[in-house]
């Protein structure tokens, strides 16, 4: 049954599933658990927006400054510009973001791969709890727009770990697939945490 308030990250989600990965927008509605259901497909999707208190400073300063008639990928931009492309320190990155009521530049430490992990395995168990609609195919999308490519790779590689070592083994239901909407990709990642395709969102 569609929801009569859906979230801003469960209408994103529908869009882009719609132009991007080949869903029907007449059979895809916004519902709850999970947050988008095609009954005519047979598949569901789980939304999660892993974001962090740092990331969302970010994208704060990001809407007080572009409003929503901008671009998306003035806004993408934006959030690019703040992220410091630098070298890889341990499983983090340095992050940047501007503080609007100081107007001043400070650097941040920040380990994105953990909060991806926790996200992953809170939907997981979400999936296995008894009271989640499953469908012949169960996905996941997590919005990580401020994720670049190596740490989307690395988040991966602790996931492959994970199931290597059969910590979710116990699980009887898993995600067919995984959708990682990050800076300038959404990285479609299979279940054996595989990236099967990465496409372009910015073009």
């Amino acid at each position: 049954m569609a929801r009569n308030f859906p979230t801003q990250d469960e209408i994103a989600a529908k869009n882009i599933c719609c132009k991007f990965l080949n869903y029907d927008a007449n059979s895809l509605v916004i519902s709850d658990s999970p947050d988008l259901q095609d009954s005519k497909n047979n598949v569901g999707v789980e939304v999660r927006n892993v974001m962090n208190k740092i990331d969302g400073k970010n994208n704060a300063f990001v809407q007080a400054n572009y409003n929503s008639q901008k671009k998306i990928k003035e806004k993408n931009d934006a959030l690019e510009n703040m992220h410091i492309k630098g070298e890889n320190i341990d499983l983090g990155f340095i992050h940047i973001f501007v503080d609007a009521r100081v107007n001043n530049v400070k650097l941040f430490y920040q380990n994105h791969i953990d909060e991806f992990v926790i996200a992953y395995e809170d939907k997981l168990n979400k999936l296995n709890s008894g009271n989640y609609q499953t469908y012949r195919e169960n996905n996941l999308f997590l919005f990580c727009d401020n994720f670049n490519e190596c740490e989307i790779n690395q988040a991966i590689s602790t996931l492959a770990n994970n199931k290597k070592c059969k910590k979710y083994s116990s699980l009887s239901n898993q995600f067919n697939y995984i959708y990682a909407y990050a800076f300038e990709y959404i990285y479609v990642i299979d279940s054996d945490f595989n990236v099967k395709q990465k496409i372009n969102h910015t073009i």
